[in-house]
């Protein structure tokens, strides 16, 4: 059986959720969604109905309801048969989401640009048009969405929910003045906000839980507490990002070659860089054997893709690959099966060829790899009868 952490933990993030109690509610509303194939247009609730099944708090199912509409997924609905609206997330609403957290590490417009004509140029042969078109329009509303943030103008909020208004404006008056000052700068308390943005505090805490589900603060607590921004772990978007696929029913082979597209440009980019500091790569490839493929447990390559994505130093790229991975293993689409050895010994051989390129700095090397490695897991999913994933 495979272990979550292990999978996590080879592609070096957590994918615990925020510790305030919703945002474990979330992943468990998510998954009930998720069961039911996202079902647009229904009233999710009411909320007494869910307090009831999910055996939680009237105000912690609110919160959490509120998170869900803050990421973009349904509308709020009051009175008796109130709950969450759920609604398809558009292109743009997943990019604003992408975008807080990409400016919250820095990225610029310009990186997100040219990530895209990254992705662009390594698309795998006979990829779907539906997969391209995807990708395609996210990125480039991504990139509409940092040049108005850059610029000024006024973007639209994922949701109409006021709460989610207060908080982008504090994040963003925030870092507007700390230029280098770093991130863990003090916000004040809650009610130093409520003064500050004109907002009632049943708003502001419904503010300040969003933030804290985008990982943008931390709230301190005590009597010398309050709220201080922060920058946001990897695993953040990733978990803002899953109900959206699952709302747009992104399938399998969809999703595979978007990470396939995303992994070729993150191994060219590892090979053009200069070739310092070998030590993991080298530690990797030794430990890779065709003994842990034909066992289900490629941890190995998992953290080979993930350490390409590191050194290729593209934050979009990387988000990218996060977000698709973690949405196919929680969907259930890595099935993780044991391989036979003809197909596992020709699996390592590419991927090590892989890494081969990478370490020599032959990025055309490198891109002829990933190919032969994408070709390698594709007849081992045809002869050997398992699953597609």
């Amino acid at each position: 059986m495979v272990n979550a952490l292990t999978v996590y933990a080879a592609a070096d993030f957590s994918a615990d959720p925020p510790g305030n109690g919703a945002g474990a509610l979330v992943q468990r509303f998510e998954a009930a969604l998720a069961a039911q194939d996202w079902p647009c247009g229904i009233v999710f609730g009411p909320e007494s109905l869910l307090a009831e099944q999910y055996e939680a708090s009237p105000y912690l199912v609110r919160q959490a309801l509120r998170i869900l509409e803050a990421r973009g997924l349904g509308r709020m609905r009051r009175g008796s048969p109130g709950g969450l609206q759920l609604h398809l997330p558009t292109a743009r609403m997943t990019a604003q989401a992408m975008m807080l957290h990409l400016s919250a590490v820095g990225v610029t417009s310009q990186q997100v640009a040219a990530s895209r004509r990254q992705v662009q140029n390594y698309w795998p042969q006979g990829a779907s048009s539906r997969a391209t078109q995807f990708i395609d329009t996210m990125l480039q509303e991504l990139d509409h969405c940092f040049v108005e943030e850059e610029e000024g103008t006024k973007a639209d909020d994922l949701s109409p929910n006021r709460a989610l208004g207060v908080a982008r404006r504090i994040v963003r008056d925030a870092r507007s003045g700390i230029r280098g000052r770093g991130t863990d700068v003090p916000l004040g308390t809650i009610e130093d906000l409520c003064d500050r943005y004109h907002s009632c505090r049943p708003v502001m805490t419904q503010a300040v839980r969003i933030m804290e589900d985008f990982e943008l603060v931390t709230l301190m607590r005590g009597r010398s507490g309050g709220l201080r921004l922060r920058s946001p772990s990897s695993s953040m978007i990733t978990r803002v990002t899953y109900g959206h696929f699952a709302a747009q029913q992104i399938v399998s082979d969809h999703a595979s070659e978007i990470i396939w597209a995303a992994n070729t440009a993150s191994a060219v980019r590892a090979a053009e860089r200069s070739a310092h500091d070998l030590a993991e790569l080298r530690h990797l490839r030794d430990l890779m054997t065709p003994q842990a493929f034909m066992a289900g447990t490629p941890w190995g390559q998992i953290a080979t893709f993930r350490c390409l994505a590191d050194r290729a130093g593209d934050p979009v790229l990387h988000m990218i690959l996060r977000c698709f991975f973690v949405y196919k293993f929680r969907a259930g689409m890595i099935p993780f099966p044991r391989i036979s050895h003809p197909h596992a010994r020709r699996i390592v051989d590419t991927t090590n060829g892989m890494i081969d390129a990478v370490m020599r700095g032959r990025s055309d090397l490198a891109e002829q790899a990933v190919t032969d490695c994408r070709q390698s897991m594709h007849d081992w999913h045809f002869s050997d009868g398992a699953a597609r994933v």
